[in-house]
């Protein structure tokens, strides 16, 4: 991710892309409690360091939704992909969207 020209992406494909780095980070799992607050953590500062003003605020207030949209993003079993990353690429764009224009009023 660190090697991506982040400016020349359209709004949409930093959308997709942020939100796949989240969801990779987030399905590794690595610490019992905290999974979901740290790697959104991570990807704010991330994104922020690349010129990407995210609103954390958006998440805080959906954490429910914000983790059941990673859930339904990672869902790979032995079965089948079921995965559904539009709830994800969703709110990541929302919050790129919101990010942008707090950036603009300050």
């Amino acid at each position: 991710m660190n090697s991506i020209r982040w400016e020349i992406l359209s709004l949409d494909e930093q959308a997709e892309v942020l939100s796949a780095g989240l969801a990779d980070l987030w399905k590794v799992h690595p610490f019992r409690e905290g999974n979901t607050r740290t790697t959104v953590t991570f990807i704010c500062q991330f994104a922020e360091s690349k010129g990407l003003p995210l609103d954390r605020e958006l998440f805080e207030k959906n954490a429910t939704y914000l983790r059941s949209a990673l859930v339904a993003a990672t869902a790979i079993f032995h079965d089948g992909d079921f995965r559904k990353t539009e709830y994800l690429v969703r709110i990541v764009k929302d919050s790129l969207e919101r990010g942008a224009i707090m950036e603009e009023t300050v």
